[in-house]
């Protein structure tokens, strides 16, 4: 009696390794795939403010050069927009980094 009870004890532990293993695999697929997501979402960040900051800096100098008119000085409304939501992405993303390591 006291074989069978302990066989079936060790059959029940390796039903739980079995399904321990089967979900630290599906953890470890689920935070690979969310680092590819972030990636994606958050990691052109950088570029974007870059890129916005030299479109207003190239803006800037066109109104100083040449003249203001109404054609510049929208394009320079809609250049810091971009800055701003890029500048908002950017702190997004080191916000969740921040996280990351807090965690």
């Amino acid at each position: 009696m006291r074989q069978i009870s302990s066989f079936s004890k060790c059959g029940h532990y390796k039903k739980i390794a079995k399904i321990l293993s089967q979900l630290f695999g599906k953890k470890k697929s689920l935070k690979d795939r969310l680092k590819v997501w972030n990636t994606k979402a958050f990691s052109n960040g950088h570029n974007y403010v870059k890129e916005a900051e030299q479109n207003l800096y190239t803006n800037q100098n066109e109104i100083q050069t040449l003249s203001t008119s109404n054609v510049l000085l929208n394009f320079e409304k809609n250049v810091e927009c971009e800055l701003e939501k890029a500048l908002e992405r950017q702190g997004c993303f080191w916000k969740e980094k921040l996280e990351q390591h807090g965690n």
